[in-house]
């Protein structure tokens, strides 16, 4: 109910975003230096007994994850102040199902940023 009352509303921006995505994506695969900027990327890590007892599926599956997971430590070095957090029992919607470990994360940066910010005024 809540999507179809407000797609009246954000459906033109929705489109505008689709239309830049290519170049927003492009721009955005360039940048591999972050500097010192403060970044958490959070990953999911589901439980084993998901992956299942088919061997084959299960062997695929670990692979996926495990190149995931090296994406995601690689995005985590660009900055020197980058950390890669794996959230156990987590899917890939990480704000739904584990909304603390978010909310965690951003108050972690934002404390970071604060402290950068008076050291760097003093």
């Amino acid at each position: 109910d809540a999507c179809k009352a407000y797609l009246p509303h954000s459906l033109d921006g929705y489109l505008s975003e689709g239309s830049a995505r290519r170049l927003v994506d492009a721009r955005a695969a360039r940048v591999r230096d972050l500097g010192a900027r403060p970044v958490l990327v959070l990953t999911r890590q589901f439980k084993d007994e998901w992956y299942g007892t088919d061997p084959v599926a299960r062997a695929a599956i670990e692979k996926r994850e495990a190149h995931w997971r090296a994406l995601h430590a690689e995005m985590a070095s660009w900055s020197s102040r980058g950390e890669q957090r794996l959230v156990p029992d987590s899917p890939h919607g990480i704000p739904f199902t584990h909304p603390q470990a978010v909310v965690d994360g951003v108050n972690e940066i934002v404390e970071v940023v604060r402290r950068l910010s008076v050291a760097a005024s003093q």
